[in-house]
């Protein structure tokens, strides 16, 4: 007599093990776009911290930014806090060719200079201006990964308003 071994560990044809594995990707990547979604939910607009940080700089009299300003460090903030990088208006300060002090040239018009590097700390700079008049002092710092630091002028010793996660305009 001819017998067939049994085999001890149960299969699940291909098919159905196909079936259950794209089921289980499709939840964990639902599962992580909630928690990305309420992680952007929770933090305020990008253009709320820009009126906070207009609030901040006017309350220890410091220089500030008009609208038009204010609208582009929104924008920049929520590509920075998005995809690490500065908008296309940023050029290098060594690719701008404008002397310091004097107009702005106009190739530079509603342009500013931004991705250079800030006071031997490592980080990394943007001049936060409406892209029109001469250069200002304001400057949005943050990190070499793209995340915004900090606000501050050029002025020596000047105070830094930290910059807090925000997410859309």
């Amino acid at each position: 007599m001819h017998t067939e071994p049994m085999s001890v560990i149960p299969t699940t044809r291909p098919r159905r093990l196909y079936r259950v594995l794209t089921w289980l990707a499709a939840a964990a990547v639902g599962i992580g776009m909630s928690y990305a979604r309420a992680a952007d939910a929770g933090a305020s607009t990008c253009t709320a911290e820009v009126q906070r940080i207009r609030v901040e700089l006017g309350s220890q009299d410091l220089p500030t930014f008009n609208d038009q300003a204010g609208g582009y460090l929104a924008h920049t903030l929520n590509q920075l806090y998005a995809y690490g990088t500065l908008p296309n208006r940023y050029v290098p300060e060594r690719q701008a060719n404008w002397e310091p002090g004097a107009n702005r040239p106009v190739m530079m018009q509603k342009r500013s200079i931004g991705g250079d590097a800030w006071a031997q700390t490592g980080l990394l700079q943007a001049d936060i201006d409406d892209g029109l008049s001469k250069r200002g002092p304001l400057r949005l710092v943050y990190a070499q990964d793209g995340k915004p630091q900090y606000v501050t002028t050029t002025a020596a010793n000047a105070p830094q308003i930290p910059t807090q996660r925000c997410a859309g305009k």
